[in-house]
C-alpha cells in the first residue's frame, strides 16, 4: 500500500509540473504575440515619420 501512495505522489508532482510548464509556455506565447504586435506597430509608425520628414510636412502632436 505504501507503494501505491509514493507512486500516487510522485504522478501528482510530475503533473503539477508538466502543468507549471504548460502555462509558462502559454504566457510566453502571449508575450511572443504581443511582441510581435508592438514590433510591428513600431515600423508602421517610423515608416509614417519617416515619409513625413521625407516629403517635408511637418508633425503635429
Amino acid at each position: 500500500m505504501h507503494q501505491s501512495e509514493d507512486t500516487k505522489k510522485l504522478a501528482k508532482e510530475v503533473y503539477e509540473r508538466e502543468w507549471k510548464s504548460l502555462v509558462r509556455i502559454k504566457e510566453t506565447q502571449e508575450l511572443i504575440e504581443t511582441n510581435r504586435r508592438l514590433t510591428e506597430r513600431s515600423r508602421e509608425l517610423s515608416a509614417m515619420l519617416l515619409a513625413g520628414l521625407a516629403t517635408g510636412f511637418e508633425i503635429q502632436e
